[in-house]
């Protein structure tokens, strides 16, 4: 995990990620799980894109589109989320080199 950060490993390493990340329950993904499965679908989504268009046909291609519509908005959920968090870190390094 910390491979690529062998500085922040010794500050942070013992340090628990906050519980409001993991979710309530079980039931519900937390932050970890719903990205996993995002990725994965989308993996799947445009590995097997061949067979997903010959599956769909009249009966069903309204929900197929919205289906990928609805993953493609997750998706850019997912982006900005992660845009914030890259924000974020700049603003950390920004700190850092302020008044030093």
């Amino acid at each position: 995990m910390w491979g690529p950060f062998p500085t922040i490993r010794k500050v942070l390493e013992k340090r628990k990620v906050p519980g409001e990340y993991y979710g309530m329950t079980s039931v519900n993904d937390n932050e970890y799980e719903f990205m996993r499965r995002l990725m994965e679908i989308a993996i799947l989504v445009n590995e097997h894109k061949t067979y997903l268009i010959e599956f769909t046909n009249a009966d069903n291609v309204k929900e197929v589109y919205e289906d990928l519509d609805r993953l493609g908005e997750l998706l850019n959920r997912a982006s900005s989320y992660f845009k914030y968090k890259v924000d974020s870190i700049y603003a950390i390094s920004r700190d850092l080199t302020k008044d030093r």
